[in-house]
């Protein structure tokens, strides 16, 4: 593996309540609806990962359900080749995200 390829790993929740799933758009680019979630730190493990991520970006913590899917691709930007892994967990308190735009969010600047 060249220094222009790399690993990634994220994870990612699945907030669903009512039949309606909870998407975010990201400031660095708003043209995309994503799920909540990030990067896992060195160290850390998936669950505390998901964790972390959601409470940053939503201010509220997570009750981390099932791992429900895990996904990778491969994608070349700016010349370097990444290759993500993504876990996807269940969030099985959907209803306690209705108004998180109303709590303390310490990275609410990553979305837009």
């Amino acid at each position: 593996m060249s220094s222009r390829q790399k690993f990634i790993v994220r994870c990612r929740g699945i907030i669903l309540h009512e039949g309606k799933l909870l998407v975010v758009r990201h400031a660095h680019d708003p043209s995309f609806a994503a799920l909540p979630g990030g990067h896992l730190e060195w160290g850390e493990d998936a669950h505390t990962c998901i964790r972390r991520e959601i409470f940053e970006e939503l201010g509220i913590e997570p009750v981390i359900g099932r791992l429900l899917y895990v996904n990778t691709f491969h994608a070349t930007r700016d010349g370097e080749t990444v290759q993500p892994f993504e876990f996807f967990f269940e969030v099985t308190n959907g209803d306690a995200y209705l108004a998180y735009e109303d709590s303390v969010r310490s990275h609410a600047h990553e979305l837009a």
